[in-house]
């Protein structure tokens, strides 16, 4: 049986996602449907990387994964089939895949043949469902798309550093009112070397890693590193971005955080 699973910005409050499920159970009505996310914002294909960046690794081997957001600015009618860590994505050449793809597990890149697959308004039901349905019936992938080194590469948005500071910046902050960063753990530790540091955040510091969301007093503020290895600011059983951000905490996610080691 075949795994399927649908990463979008459409949303839950229209009908679009039920069209695109009714579009799998129409042409493979074995396929077991994994909803990852359908609340990225729109567009926010860097959003997008994050969430779906942290889960696809961890379903069984080649799971088809179809990632259905175009960016903004980006009008590209080609479509990508990728092999990488075991497991198949589909999505538009838009750059989203190069945000989550760390080059130590090599990819195998396709294009999807244009006459078979071809672009619609609604690609991710028409054009991506379609051929995921297709590959998870047994389709030939040499019959759906042809090799191919062009493809969109965008910056991952690696934290920068000096020997005593890193410079991340926000990715994501979830339901729970987290701020997600782009420092990992393996980057933070390299650069720490053991000593003391301080996370400077806006009318905040924190000078501790916890264990836990619950190694600090209630409504305290906490660093940890989360399941998906990023450092992550947090509140025990209040929301970090509403101390951060009490005036407007919907728009406020592309700001830096700062972290300085002393010798």
């Amino acid at each position: 049986m075949a795994i399927i699973t649908l990463t979008s910005d459409l949303g839950l409050r229209d009908n679009y996602v039920a069209l695109v499920k009714a579009m799998v159970l129409s042409n493979c009505p074995e396929a077991q449907l994994v909803d990852i996310c359908h609340e990225v914002e729109k567009f926010n294909i860097i959003q997008a990387a994050y969430i779906f960046g942290g889960a696809f690794h961890h379903f069984p081997e080649n799971s088809i994964h179809v990632l259905g957001m175009k960016a903004p600015n980006n009008k590209t009618d080609r479509y990508l089939l990728i092999k990488y860590k075991k497991q198949w994505v589909l999505c538009p050449d838009n750059g989203v895949f190069t945000l989550f793809y760390d080059y130590a597990d090599q990819a195998e890149i396709y294009e999807l043949k244009k006459e078979l697959y071809p672009d619609s308004i609604f690609f991710m039901k028409d054009t991506l469902i379609r051929a995921a349905c297709d590959m998870a019936n047994g389709k030939p992938v040499k019959e759906m798309a042809t090799a191919t080194e062009e493809y969109l590469q965008l910056l991952n948005f690696q934290p920068t550093s000096t020997p005593s500071s890193i410079i991340g910046r926000c990715l994501y902050m979830d339901s729970y009112g987290n701020v997600i960063t782009n420092i990992s753990k393996q980057f933070f530790e390299q650069i720490r070397r053991n000593r003391t540091f301080t996370i400077h955040l806006p009318g905040l510091r924190i000078s501790e890693i916890a264990a836990s969301y619950d190694a600090v007093p209630e409504i305290s503020a906490l660093a940890l590193f989360n399941t998906s290895g990023f450092l992550e600011i947090a509140i025990n059983k209040g929301q970090a971005r509403q101390l951060l951000f009490p005036k407007n905490i919907n728009l406020h996610t592309d700001f830096n955080i700062s972290v300085e080691f002393e010798d």
